[in-house]
């Protein structure tokens, strides 16, 4: 796959997961920012900002703690299919800009899978 068929797939997936996130809102932020279990899991990212994510990360799109996930499952479930397309094509980067996922080495993906069990 050429890097601008990657491009378009990533910005097909992340569409398709931000519309599941935000008709079934699994992580339950309120108004302070606050999700469901009290600690956000964007905590401490260099791209959250005051109205929340400044830029386009797959991974965190389709992220869901284990709460989220066991208080949710359709969601959960529809989340996961987006990640094994977006693993099959390399398209998860963790906190990573679409263009920093887009331009990593190939490699990057199985050193995230082996560290953080994605």
């Amino acid at each position: 796959m050429n890097k601008r068929d990657r491009s378009k797939l990533y910005d097909n997936l992340y569409e398709l997961a931000d519309r599941y996130v935000q008709r079934y809102n699994p992580c339950k932020i309120n108004s302070k920012g606050e999700c469901l279990t009290g600690n956000c899991c964007c905590s401490g990212c260099k791209y959250l900002g005051k109205q929340g994510c400044t830029t386009k990360c797959l991974l965190c799109k389709i992220h869901l703690c284990s709460e989220s996930s066991f208080r949710n499952p359709i969601v959960a479930g529809k989340l996961k299919v987006i990640e094994e397309i977006a693993k099959k094509y390399n398209l998860l980067g963790a906190r990573k800009s679409k263009k920093e996922t887009l331009s990593s080495h190939p490699f990057n993906l199985r050193i995230i899978n082996r560290n953080y069990g994605y």
